[in-house]
């Protein structure tokens, strides 16, 4: 363990105290230290294996119903479909490839209703013209330009239209990413950009969350009373991940102060029942997102570029620098530990090039964790992608 010069007087002052003020004192004014400094408390959750399960993969939901993974996988045609596969067996189908009923082009951001008997997923509008998916990456699911929202069965067979965003072409530029139900499916949350801003820095645009109540009526998936969230001293991104098990808050993240960067992100809970807003996580200037609370609402899993010193040579092109791994605190925030080590030569699960970790699912028994990776090759580009399998002691 890495111990830091501040770490080393506080911890002298404590010594020689040796008395119960002394050590009280100590833990007085190292408390932040010891909750938020995660390098030196690592070893609240611990890992027991890190596997590649496949050679694809993008947002990942793991479905508590019937054990089945949902992703999306880039196709020869250079556009995503929806893929399922089992976990724990070789069952893999795509669910979208070919179909008539939906727009062929970009598709993904899926995630199982609890019956697991739908999947919500984004898809690009079919009239987007070719060019554009071919010169800009914001047609790509997870950020979603021009994307509407749609509904499948599990198996693919029947398909419905949810929700639509602006026409193509439009001033507002309209995006959908990451649709999350509640645990009992009576709610749907998505995030939306809802038109441009006048921020120099970057073209990101004004961001909403999305929340509306989902029904079944004669046999057909619905959306109703939708509502608009935003929350922020800005709101020039929101990125929604999940609902707390008992459905009465979310979890989303975005740059939210004044003057943050989309770049820096931060996690934060907002009461269903209330309107209360609570910060989950602190650091302006590092990206936080993809959280994702654990089956018994005890941790929260989330990616995180914590540690990495990044100079980002375009806000718009953040993947050309971003570095993150996985991390796991508890829900109130406490005991943030890394779990991934990609990025760093001195573990087993080195990609060998600068990596995003990205979005991440809970098995059922909270035991294992399946999260999309994306590396660098050999020649500086971010064309590897996988779907790694963390199992916990």
């Amino acid at each position: 363990m890495v111990i830091n010069k501040k770490f080393k007087i506080l911890l002298i002052i404590a010594i020689i105290g040796s008395t119960l003020g002394g050590f009280l004192l100590f833990r007085l004014i190292f408390k932040d230290y010891l909750n938020n400094n995660t390098e030196e408390q690592n070893s609240y959750f611990k890992v027991k294996s890190i596997t590649i399960v496949k050679n694809y993969g993008k947002s990942v939901d793991w479905s508590h119903t019937n054990n089945l993974i949902v992703t999306a996988k880039l196709g020869d045609d250079g556009y995503y479909d929806v893929v399922v596969f089992d976990p724990d067996g070789e069952y893999e189908k795509c669910l979208t490839c070919n179909k008539t009923e939906i727009p062929q082009k970009h598709i993904g951001n899926p995630a199982w209703h609890p019956s697991g008997e739908y999947i919500v997923f984004t898809a690009e509008k079919a009239d987007v013209p070719d060019y554009l998916d071919k010169t800009t990456r914001a047609t790509v699911p997870g950020r979603g330009l021009y994307h509407d929202l749609y509904i499948m069965t599990a198996n693919g067979s029947k398909f419905w239209s949810l929700y639509n965003s602006s026409n193509y072409p439009s001033d507002e530029n309209n995006a959908i990413i990451h649709p999350q139900f509640s645990h009992d499916g009576k709610l749907l949350i998505w995030a939306q950009r809802i038109k441009p801003d006048n921020d120099s820095r970057h073209d990101w645009g004004e961001w909403a969350i999305k929340i509306a109540n989902f029904s079944i009526e004669n046999g057909v998936p619905k959306l109703s009373n939708i509502t608009t969230l935003q929350l922020g001293e800005q709101d020039q991104f929101y990125e929604t991940h999940a609902f707390y098990i008992d459905d009465t808050k979310i979890i989303f993240s975005g740059n939210l102060k004044n003057g943050q960067l989309p770049t820096g992100m931060d996690i934060y809970e907002y009461s269903l029942i209330n309107g209360t807003l609570k910060q989950i996580t602190d650091s302006f200037n590092y990206r936080d997102e993809h959280a994702h609370y654990s089956p018994d609402g005890s941790a929260i899993a989330w990616v995180s570029s914590m540690g990495f010193n990044i100079e980002y040579a375009d806000y718009d092109k953040w993947a050309d620098d971003l570095i993150t791994e996985l991390w796991i605190m508890k829900a109130d925030g406490s005991c943030k530990t890394k779990i991934s080590h990609f990025n760093d030569p001195s573990y087993p699960e080195y990609t060998g090039g600068r990596t995003i970790v990205a979005d991440s699912s809970w098995s059922l028994d909270g035991k294992r964790l399946i999260v999309s990776i994306t590396y660098e090759n050999e020649t500086g580009y971010l064309t590897n992608r996988k779907l790694a399998m963390i199992e916990l002691e």
